[in-house]
């Protein structure tokens, strides 16, 4: 047999063997509740994906291995979507405010315990949103026409509903990974780090978060300016941030001449057309100093500063933000002045998506689906050491009340953070190297 043969049929072994542990899970009626039992199949699932990884990363220019990619990933979102949501209460709360939308009522103009509301509390969701309910709307524009798209279509399967666009958007964010592959002219297995990861299969198909809508605009982006369309591509990353706001991040990456304005203006205009029927409807859909009231849930970074200044409080708070967004509009500043190659966009983004997940005060399984494409075209073993050591974030809802043990923490981002400054001196020896193309293409096409 020769290797790519091999390679094939190690592939198709490990997808089959992957979709058998897919539908066990859908065997567990609530993955919340059996938490333990859950993060055993997922971790079988982290160390398949990981092997076909390796695998694949050594078979260069198979189209059949990307067909093989396509065809895993698509089977194994189709099962995981007929899933309830039980890990997030989230969809829920989107179902409420696609069919507050429908009732003529802006969904962020009153939270939905709100006694003004009480007429449309019987639809379902409001009975399963949790703490969401105790909260204006912190979901952005783009999240909420989908909202009400699938209000309108569902019915009372809305969710379902939600959780089918959002995979296919997310089989969009793969094709698209291995569009860029491809201009890179890099083995199109390094796309398994996203289509096969397990985090993203449970977090889109399963909990339906709308990180898969954003995330979809974000590369797109990315994938149109490699093609020297840097309009179309701001653009695209404007209708990521009115998804959900983090993908601001991918902003600065955008320009691949130092200072180029263009990206990030269109970008612009994209959030103002799609922010401004909102805003003449009626509430503000920035959420700030909307307070949830929820857990602290797993603080990575934020942990330790609050160590340093000697304990929770106000002054833990302040601190973090101050030097978050300092980091933040330091690195922004960079990468933005700086000439990019087409292998520097991605690995601009890269970096940029990163700082951002690391400075969160939550760092929360979904919020990794924003960075994990550009895990894989990076093939950051940071990023994939993450992708499976933060679920175990979910043991929170193992003990009453609910928590982390001391030693998850430790085990998540000790580890993580030695691998990043690993990740550092293998992409970017010395400094942040953004110029050199590896596919000997111009520096700017236009």
């Amino acid at each position: 047999m020769d290797k790519k043969k091999y390679f094939r049929w190690t592939l198709t072994a490990l997808g089959a063997a992957s979709a058998v542990l897919y539908a066990a899970a859908l065997r567990l009626p609530d993955w919340r509740a059996d938490t333990p039992t859950f993060l055993l199949i997922f971790a079988a699932l982290y160390f398949f994906a990981l092997a076909a990884w390796l695998v694949a990363r050594r078979a260069h220019d198979d189209r059949r291995v990307a067909a093989i990619i396509i065809v895993a990933a698509t089977i194994f979102r189709l099962l995981i979507c007929v899933s309830p949501p039980t890990l997030s209460d989230d969809i829920f709360r989107y179902v409420y405010d696609g069919r507050l939308q429908l009732a003529g009522i802006s969904p962020y103009t009153y939270a939905p315990n709100n006694p003004h509301l009480s007429k449309v509390r019987d639809s379902a969701g409001y009975a399963n949103m949790g703490d969401n309910r105790n909260t204006l709307a912190v979901y952005q524009p783009v999240s909420q026409v989908l909202f009400a798209a699938a209000a309108a279509a569902g019915g009372d399967q809305a969710v379902y509903v939600i959780k089918g666009a959002l995979v296919l958007f997310d089989l969009g964010t793969v094709l698209l990974i291995l569009g860029i592959l491809r201009q890179l002219r890099r083995p199109p297995g390094l796309a398994i780090l996203y289509a096969w990861s397990p985090l993203v299969v449970f977090e889109i198909a399963g909990s339906g978060h709308i990180d898969g809508l954003a995330i979809f605009f974000g590369i797109a982006g990315v994938y149109v300016i490699l093609r020297g369309r840097r309009l179309t591509g701001g653009a695209l990353a404007g209708l990521a941030v009115a998804t959900k706001l983090l993908p601001a991040s991918l902003i600065p990456a955008l320009n691949r001449r130092p200072w180029d304005w263009r990206p990030a203006l269109t970008a612009v205009g994209a959030i103002f057309v799609t922010y401004a029927p909102y805003l003449v409807w009626g509430g503000s859909p920035l959420p700030f100093n909307n307070a949830s009231g929820g857990l602290a849930f797993n603080q990575g970074l934020k942990t330790a500063l609050i160590w340093l200044v000697g304990g929770p409080g106000r002054a833990a708070d302040n601190v973090f933000a101050v030097l978050s967004g300092g980091l933040l509009l330091g690195a922004g500043i960079y990468f933005w002045s700086r000439r990019k190659s087409a292998a520097g966009v991605v690995r601009a983004a890269f970096w940029l998506t990163g700082l951002l997940i690391i400075l969160l005060p939550y760092t929360v399984p979904w919020y990794l689906v924003l960075w994990l494409p550009f895990v894989a075209l990076e093939e950051s073993a940071a990023g994939v050491y993450l992708a499976g050591a933060v679920m175990l974030s979910y043991l929170f809802y193992t003990v009453q009340p609910w928590g982390l043990a001391g030693w998850v923490q430790p085990l998540e981002f000790i580890p993580f953070f030695i691998l990043l400054v690993w990740d550092y001196r293998r992409l970017s020896p010395g400094r942040l190297d953004l110029e050199t193309s590896v596919n000997n293409a111009e520096l700017d096409p236009a």
